[in-house]
């Protein structure tokens, strides 16, 4: 690939996303061998680190475990104290009152800890822990999961501003089946419980068994789910990508691949919209690009973003259930995995570009998802051809960089308008 960077005839730049299996040893060293006309080399990259599995968390907060009791693992980080108040005050009146609730909380002020363990006060149902250090909702989940003790068989996620439906942990309990994981719709309201959208899902083909949509689009919410505590062997620690990390996409598709996934065609929960929350204001427009050469630059650069940030961010969960969980895939989910990745080395380009015409007709699962793989995979391929282009004709501004990551620039239209839409902004 060029690398403008070095010089307008540099055509040495270069990827490569490859999975390290687990190794002996404090470190795995990274090494980059070339064959060169002088011969093999070798050049050592640097290495990774070794640590060990987490220990279990410790059985303290009840003897045996029962089929039916349920671990609500919650992150948190300066939450709203009126809306956390009414999301605790959900839990603690739900039907099925077999639950214990593990907070984690991720580095909030003293002050906000402090209105935290004073909201729970002294209910022992709630054990709350402060981490060190600010990780990011993503990695809190993560850290929340592992404080799980190993006699709950049963997880259910929550958020630190929604409001539950008394009856969410019964229903869900009911539902799950021989399922990996259950999930419901849910109702979009403000802070103060009115209806300010239609209910999530609404629009969108959900509870089908499509994995290949499913790694394209979410449409499962960590706060609608209860899963199997046997997911945990596949889902920790999280995978590290480059682009938006949710928790809830990531467990989502380990469930699909390992087993299956049951819906609850109803709104369980208030899913609550207010100015802090992670999505952000979508803009239903997103940027435009001036039909200049300047502009045809801005817009290259923003393929280049969706390689990155949409088609390597899904090669490397599919690549990461590929080698957690080879036994647990059925051949089926193994294919379709396959496929995502070879899209990477041979021309799949039709293959999106036929999906994307498929639902056309009102397939809404994806929201047209596809196509910023697609157009990923189009610039990369455009750019290796482009070495047939004279160096002193090689555009000097296009960089090697990516912009920080930015939720809507790493969407498509159709799914700002569906998010806009389900916060109650007009179009």
């Amino acid at each position: 690939m060029p690398r403008p960077d070095l010089g307008h005839g540099a055509r040495c730049g270069f990827w490569a996303t490859v999975p390290v299996h687990p190794q002996p040893g404090p470190a795995v060293s990274i090494v980059l061998e070339l064959d060169l006309p002088d011969g093999r080399k070798n050049f050592p990259l640097g290495e990774i680190e070794v640590e060990a599995p987490p220990a279990p968390a410790e059985a303290t907060v009840g003897a045996g475990a029962e089929s039916d009791r349920v671990a609500i693992a919650m992150a948190t980080h300066e939450p709203d104290p009126e809306l956390f108040r009414v999301q605790v005050e959900s839990i603690v009146a739900q039907t099925h009152s077999d639950w214990v609730c593990f907070i984690g909380d991720d580095d909030s002020s003293p002050e906000s800890f402090a209105m935290i363990e004073a909201t729970v006060g002294q209910d022992p149902r709630f054990v709350v822990e402060r981490g060190g250090e600010r990780l990011g909702f993503y990695r809190n989940f993560e850290r929340v999961l592992q404080m799980v003790p190993p006699e709950f068989e049963l997880i259910a996620m929550s958020d630190q501003d929604d409001r539950w439906r008394e009856d969410k942990l019964e229903r869900l309990l009911g539902a799950i089946g021989d399922s990996v994981l259950v999930h419901s719709d849910a109702r979009i309201t403000d802070g103060d419980g009115r209806r300010v959208g239609p209910d999530l899902w609404s629009g969108r083909r959900v509870g089908d068994e499509d994995l290949t949509a499913l790694l394209f689009a979410n449409t499962v919410a960590g706060a609608a789910s209860l899963f199997r505590r046997s997911l945990l062997t596949t889902v920790l620690p999280f995978p590290e990508g480059p682009g938006l990390l949710f928790h809830d996409h990531w467990i989502a598709l380990a469930a699909q691949a390992t087993g299956s996934l049951a819906y609850v065609d109803e709104p369980l929960y208030d899913y609550v919209q207010h100015t802090r929350a992670v999505t952000g204001n979508p803009d239903p427009e997103g940027p435009r690009h001036k039909f200049t050469p300047a502009g045809a630059l801005d817009a290259l650069d923003g393929w280049r973003s969706a390689y990155f940030r949409a088609y390597v961010q899904l090669k490397v969960q599919a690549m990461t259930l590929l080698a957690r969980s080879p036994e647990k895939i059925t051949p089926d989910h193994r294919r379709v995995l396959e496929r995502a990745l070879a899209a990477d080395r041979s021309a799949r380009e039709p293959w999106l570009a036929a999906r994307l015409l498929r639902s056309l007709p009102g397939g809404e699962r994806t929201l047209g998802a596809e196509s910023l793989s697609l157009r990923g995979l189009l610039w990369k391929r455009a750019v290796s051809l482009g070495r047939i282009v004279p160096p002193r004709l090689w555009p000097k501004r296009i960089g090697t960089g990516l912009e920080p990551i930015q939720l809507d620039l790493t969407s498509t239209r159709k799914a700002r308008r569906w998010r806009a839409l389900r916060r109650g902004i007009s179009e």
